[in-house]
Formats: structure tokens, C-alpha cells, sequence
């Protein structure tokens, strides 16, 4: 090894180093500030965060005009189709959205039905640089807002995960207490979802300096 090649290693060794330094990524979590239910979060080691296999979530395929057309026939009083928006009859006040196309590009927004279970219609709210899922029922009026696409563990428990763009998300809902938790993490991406009982599993890896931590939660439906 010459002197030229050495002092480039070292070089780009102190570059390394110092970039590193620079962009170190420290472990941000910030819980949602309408969160109203205990949900225990511990750091734990990586053989206990990869003890189960992960959760892959299957997207179902519907045809959205199908089935708006079918809920708004069956619920013809509280789903309303109007024009470009649809209007939603809710137990505290009437939602509206609408597909908008406007020439400004960061005023568009648009809507599509994602898929209809467990009573609930879910809806995926698109805008610019924004995403997220509006779960309405159309008996009871209820309604829930998540970050990325709801996940019904029963008709009480729902769940959703993902990353904006590699901020991870969590949220968890239990429908029939009104009880909610949900927190983001900042440069840190959820790369890996696990869950075992009334346990989930987190694998979380910094943008920066991609170190991994695991987290567990645990949350109890006698609370």
C-alpha cells in the first residue's frame, strides 16, 4: 500500500467519522398529544425483537366506483354522493371530501374507497406530499382517521403502521372504550412489524447511521 492510498483511507475514514458525527440520530419518539390510553413501550434486545415471524399485510383489490355505488345505495341517508365530493352523515358533524384539481398542484386532493370490513367503510384521502384513511360506519356514525391503512384485529381493536417517508408511525385504537394511542418517530424508519398476543414488535433504523433498535408494546383491554 503506498503513501497516496493510505492517506486516502484515512481521509475518507475522518469524512466517515465526522458525517457520522454529524448526522447521528437520536432516538426521537413523540406520542400523539390526543392519545388517551396506557400503552407500555420498552427497549429491547434484537433476539427478543425478531422472535416472531413479520406481519405482511395483504392488500385486498376492490373496484372503488363499485363500491361506492353499493354503500351509497344501501346508505342512501348517510353516504351521499354529490358531483366530485361525498358527503358522510358522522354521529358529530358531516364530512366532506371532494376530488379536487385545481392548477395549483398543492391544493389537489382526490379520494378513492379502499375497501369495506367490519362495518366500516375505509376511505384513502390523497393530497399533495399528504396521505391517510378515514374508516367510517355507516350505522353507528363512527369514524377514525389513520396515517396509513387500518387494520381490524376484531371490531374493537384496530391497528395501523408505515413510515412517512421514513418516520415511522404507530397507532392503535380500541372502538368500543374510545381509546386511542399513536406516536411517530423521527429519522427513524419501522422497517419490520411483529405481533404476538396484545404485543407488538418494532424494528426501527435510523436514516443516518443505520443502527437498529427494537421496541415492544404492550397494551391491556382491561384498562
Amino acid at each position: 500500500m503506498n503513501m497516496v492510498t493510505k492517506i486516502f483511507l484515512i481521509t475518507s475514514l475522518f469524512y466517515s467519522l465526522l458525517i457520522n458525527a454529524q448526522y447521528s440520530t437520536p432516538f426521537k419518539l413523540q406520542i400523539d398529544k390526543s392519545s388517551n390510553w396506557n400503552i407500555k413501550i420498552d427497549t429491547i434486545s434484537e433476539t427478543e425483537g425478531k422472535k416472531t415471524k413479520p406481519l405482511i399485510y395483504q392488500e385486498t383489490e376492490i373496484d372503488s366506483d363499485s363500491l361506492l355505488e353499493s354503500m351509497t345505495a344501501k346508505f342512501p341517508k348517510n353516504i351521499i354522493r354529490k358531483d366530485s365530493c361525498l358527503i358522510l352523515k358522522g354521529n358529530d358533524q358531516l364530512l366532506t371530501i371532494c376530488t379536487t384539481k385545481p392548477l395549483d398542484i398543492k391544493q389537489w386532493g382526490g379520494f378513492m374507497a379502499y375497501n369495506f370490513t367490519n362495518g366500516f367503510l375505509i376511505l384513502h384521502l390523497v393530497g399533495y406530499e399528504s396521505e391517510e384513511y378515514l374508516s367510517y360506519n355507516p350505522v353507528s356514525q363512527k369514524y377514525f382517521y389513520t396515517s396509513n391503512v387500518p387494520i381490524f384485529q376484531s371490531n374493537e381493536i384496530v391497528y395501523a403502521y408505515g413510515n412517512y417517508y421514513r418516520d415511522g408511525q404507530f397507532q392503535i385504537f380500541d372502538l368500543e372504550k374510545n381509546k386511542y394511542f399513536g406516536f411517530e418517530l423521527f429519522d427513524w424508519e419501522l422497517t419490520k412489524f411483529y405481533k404476538e398476543g396484545s404485543q407488538f414488535y418494532l424494528e426501527l433504523v435510523s436514516r443516518f447511521t443505520r443502527t437498529k433498535k427494537y421496541l415492544r408494546l404492550d397494551y391491556q383491554l382491561d384498562e
